[in-house]
Parts: structure tokens; C-alpha cells; sequence
């Protein structure tokens, strides 16, 4: 059994400067994501700044939407507000609100969708990081501010190379950001007696009810589907480092790769997510397949759709001697005589 870890802030002026393990987590992995990435690039013969400024606009719109979709698909109340039929069902915690005529209690706050720290959806950030790619691969520059905060475009350029080289880099960097989640512990699973089951204490958290018969006293073994996913990220991780060197990879290898493993992954793991908590993910289907089926689950099958895609263009581009031989390595300034 994994032991519990739940770190609380680390606090550097009471009540006013404060920093979560999570954060930091997430701050190591774009970190790591992106150094990595670049030397995996430059190693490549490309732009080492183009993919900088790449990793870095995906992760501005990636994070975007992953909140965005957390919030619409699994909490859409805190935006709506609880929805209703009279208005018994608007007293929510002990605070009485009103039914509208929508259906909705007045208990919603549209500012919520602007709260990114409230909670974030991974298949939202990749919805989020395909938007922004495909802004990027159209335009030769991206002016955010234009002439103080401009990065570079893909247009013209190899551009599965360097989604090939974001890809590289994403691996070792989910495993921290899987690991910011596992000591938020945000993803709770089922009740088992699975080797990987986390100790959690009872009581740890409201709404997360205690089961007698998994554990010794006072615990309750859950699967942590963030520790779960940082274990997966570390396999492939391995994999990626092990064929690093291999010139015979078609174009949009570790791209394909990377999708086409997550998705089945990614699609078996939500079937382990707690149903029997406050605040469960939303489902739907339920009548169709119990206990129906999670957002996660639909955006795994689109993701696997999107990898497939992938590998056989890649096999198209690897028969082009062209493509598979360019580089986009920048042009060396020489100076002046």
C-alpha cells in the first residue's frame, strides 16, 4: 500500500505569501517539459526557440481550456448554479437560494470560468494545446502584445518535427504535473485492496466516506488516478529515452505514440474513479452503460482516433525524402568585419 501524502503550503509570510506543492509541481514539469523539448529539437536540427516559444503557447491556451472544460463538463453548477424544480432544492450548505426560471439555482458565478486554480481537466489542455497548434502551424508570428510579447509561428516549417519534439518533452513533464495532482490528491478512485491502493485516512477529507474491510483501522485504501497516470508517464518516458537515437522513426512517431497508448489508458483508468463521493465526476449514459460514462472516457476515444491519424501520415511523410531529411536549424549571425 502507497502512504498517504497530503503536504500542506509552505508558507513564507502568514496569511499573505504562500506556495502549494502543487503549483510547484506543475512549475517543475513546464520546466522540465520545455528544456527538454528544445534540446530535443535542437538535437533534430531545428529551431530551438521556435519550439520554446511553441511549449510555451500551448501551455498558455492548454491551460485555459482545461479549466474551461473541467468546470462546463464536470461542474457546470458552479458556473449554472445547482439546478432545480422548486425552491427546497436551492438550500445548498445551509444558504437558501432562488429557482429561476431556467432551471438554475442563483447559486453560479460566471467569474468561475477565470478561476484556473480551481481545477483543471487534462483532456481540456489537450483540447486546449490542438487549438492553439493549429493557430500556431497558420501564422509566422503569434503578437500576444505586439512588439513587446511576440512569439514565433510554425508556418512554413516542419511542423510534426516539432510537435514530435513538444511530445518527447510532455512525457517527462506529466510525470510531475500527475504528481502535483497526487498530492492534492484530486483524482480519488474506487475502494481496493490493489498493491497501489493509497492510504488514506478516514476522514481525511468530507464527502469521501470511510469503508470498513480494505485496510487496518482508521484507513481506507483508494486507487489516486494522479499517482496511477505519473507511473504510466515514467513507462513511457523510458521508452521515449530508450529509441531517442533511432533514425527510422517515421515523422509524428512520438506523437502518435504518446496518444495511442494514453487514450485505452486513460479510457480503462476513469472506470476506476470514486462514484461514491461528494462531488463525483459527472457521468453520462448511465442509462445506457452504468455507471455511465465520463468526459475523460469520450475525449480518450477521439484522442486515440486523432493518434491513428498521426501514424499513418507519418508513414506518408517517411516515404518523402524531402521532409524526412529537412531541418529547420536557425541561420548563424555573422559578425560584422
Amino acid at each position: 500500500m502507497v502512504p498517504f501524502w497530503y503536504p500542506g503550503p509552505i508558507v513564507l509570510v502568514p496569511g499573505k505569501v504562500e506556495f502549494h506543492v502543487f503549483g510547484i509541481l506543475v512549475g517543475i514539469a513546464i520546466l522540465v517539459g520545455s528544456t527538454i523539448a528544445q534540446n530535443r529539437a535542437m538535437s533534430r536540427q531545428l529551431n530551438g526557440k521556435v519550439v520554446a516559444d511553441l511549449g510555451l503557447w500551448v501551455v498558455i491556451v492548454g491551460f485555459l481550456f482545461a479549466h474551461w472544460v473541467s468546470v462546463l463538463a464536470y461542474f457546470p453548477e458552479r458556473v449554472f448554479g445547482d439546478p432545480c424544480t422548486e425552491v427546497s432544492d436551492c438550500l445548498i450548505a445551509g444558504e437558501q437560494f432562488e429557482c429561476g426560471a431556467s432551471g438554475r439555482c442563483n447559486n453560479g458565478d460566471p467569474m468561475e470560468l477565470l478561476r484556473i486554480w480551481t481545477g483543471i481537466s487534462s483532456f481540456g489542455g489537450f483540447l486546449g494545446a490542438l487549438i492553439g497548434i493549429l493557430i500556431w502551424m497558420n501564422v509566422t508570428k503569434i503578437r500576444i502584445i505586439p512588439g513587446f510579447f511576440e512569439l514565433e509561428g510554425g508556418k512554413g516549417r516542419p511542423i510534426i518535427k516539432y510537435l514530435d519534439a513538444i511530445a518527447f518533452g510532455f512525457a517527462f513533464a506529466w510525470i510531475f504535473g500527475r504528481l502535483g495532482c497526487f498530492s492534492a490528491h484530486d483524482h480519488v478512485g474506487t475502494v481496493t485492496s490493489s498493491p497501489l491502493a493509497v492510504a488514506f485516512p478516514d476522514g481525511w477529507r468530507s464527502g469521501v466516506p470511510a469503508v470498513a474491510g480494505y485496510g487496518p483501522p482508521g484507513i481506507t485504501p483508494r486507487y489516486d488516478l494522479g499517482l496511477l497516470e505519473s507511473l504510466w508517464s515514467v513507462g513511457v518516458s523510458i521508452l521515449y529515452f530508450a529509441v531517442r537515437k533511432r533514425e527510422d522513426l517515421r515523422p509524428g512517431w512520438f506523437i502518435a505514440v504518446m496518444t495511442m497508448l494514453y487514450a485505452p489508458f486513460r479510457f480503462y483508468l476513469d472506470s476506476l474513479r470514486a462514484i461514491d463521493i461528494s462531488g463525483a465526476d459527472k457521468r453520462y449514459f448511465a442509462d445506457l452503460v452504468p455507471p455511465g460514462i465520463t468526459p475523460g472516457q469520450m475525449g480518450a476515444v477521439v484522442v486515440f482516433i486523432l493518434g491513428v491519424g498521426v501514424w499513418v501520415y507519418g508513414g506518408r511523410l517517411m516515404r518523402d525524402d524531402a521532409y524526412r531529411t529537412r531541418t529547420d536549424a536557425p541561420v548563424p549571425t555573422l559578425p560584422p568585419k
